[in-house]
């Protein structure tokens, strides 16, 4: 049986599922021996109340490796891990001094066929990872785009110095791509996210009484100065507004719904009337954002989605844009999203099981060509 390390930010047994979640059940799910390792957890997750050391069973998965759902879940503890530091050389010093595999980590390491990283701080691991298991294929399963998202500079520089040496980098974006493929054109490739296309298929029911639904699924980042003007503007529609954020606007037409687990937000996304990809442009992050996750559920489900016009997503046909504050632009860009035909509109979206395989086998391509 081949075996895949995944070395994540997140916790595998979290409420909240994230890509690697979904990848590390499909390749489970594909007969792989899967180690799900959280690889950044320190003093400073415990300082921060980061919320992962409040998910069940977290506790006990510290001292010793769980399984759930048939993938090991191993919590990789350091003393300290790289922060950001404002180029704080004693910050940087600790970071290398004490951010450290585990040795119950580089027992799983040891015996893997496929190591995936995720971009996050373990991809300083990268060196070390290579001496303990040199003929191991390595991939670099970008999330985001660390230097966008304001990573620690000893992470975004090291990201830099190894990308030519990964067996394969998969990026999730086209804006990604045309960045990276210029730092190393002979192993980065295109993958979308995955999505678990039969969750969908199988939604029957409306969870909606009104004709017009807005949706908005995230975590962060909601412009809420659209949901604002919009719905003053449209009276009679609903702008339904799943995440943890904070309900500012009161209006009956306008439903905040707190923290949902996945499987439950699936109708409402399926049956919505349009898709809010409403981002705030906080630090560049909203121009990575035409092929994120969310877009391609939005997508799969044949919705106009309706973002930002600093969003770059001319190559898919089903975006409708807006101004940040400008209520001209937000009535237009919601009537041309309401006249979108959805009959003529298709899409090629894989499914989490298709894209781990792609993984792979892109990955062979690259060796053979």
């Amino acid at each position: 049986m081949k075996k895949v390390v995944l070395l994540s930010w997140h916790y595998y047994n979290s409420k909240r599922q994230a890509g690697f979640h979904f990848l590390a059940n499909a390749f489970k799910d594909r007969g792989f021996q899967v180690v799900f390792i959280s690889a950044a957890i320190s003093l400073l997750t415990f300082l921060r109340k980061d919320s992962k050391i409040y998910e069940k069973d977290f506790s006990k998965n510290v001292i010793k490796p769980m399984n759930f759902n048939g993938v090991k879940s191993v919590i990789n503890t350091s003393l300290f891990q790289p922060a950001v530091s404002r180029n704080s050389k004693v910050l940087e010093l600790l970071a290398k001094v004490f951010f450290k595999l585990s040795i119950t980590s580089k027992k799983e390491v040891r015996t893997a066929n496929y190591i995936v990283f995720e971009s996050m701080s373990s991809i300083m691991f990268f060196d070390k990872v290579k001496l303990i298991n040199p003929t191991a294929k390595i991939i670099y399963r970008m999330s985001d785009d660390i230097e966008i998202l304001k990573a620690p500079k000893v992470t975004v520089d090291y990201e830099r110095s190894i990308l030519t040496k990964f067996d394969l980098v998969s990026v999730p974006t086209k804006t990604m791509y045309d960045k990276f493929v210029a730092l190393s054109p002979d192993n980065v490739k295109l993958h979308f996210h995955g999505i678990d296309k039969k969750i969908y298929d199988q939604a029957k029911f409306s969870p909606y009484t009104e004709k017009i639904n807005h949706i908005f699924v995230g975590n962060s980042l909601l412009d809420q100065d659209f949901i604002d003007i919009a719905s003053s503007i449209y009276e009679d529609h609903l702008f339904h507004i799943i995440g943890t954020f904070e309900p500012i606007i009161k209006k009956r037409n306008v439903i905040y719904y707190g923290y949902m687990p996945f499987e439950e937000t699936i109708p409402y996304v399926k049956f919505a009337t349009t898709g809010l990809q409403i981002i705030s442009n906080y630090n560049g992050v909203a121009e990575t954002l035409s092929d994120s996750l969310k877009v391609l559920q939005y997508s799969y489900c044949k919705l106009p989605i309706i973002a930002p016009s600093v969003i770059p997503a001319h190559h898919r046909k089903n975006f409708f844009y807006y101004d940040y504050n400008d209520k001209n632009s937000i009535k237009q860009c919601v009537e041309e999203a309401l006249a979108f035909d959805k009959t003529s509109f298709t899409v090629n979206i894989k499914s989490w099981d298709e894209l781990a395989i792609e993984l792979i086998s892109d990955h062979q391509s690259i060796i053979d060509s």
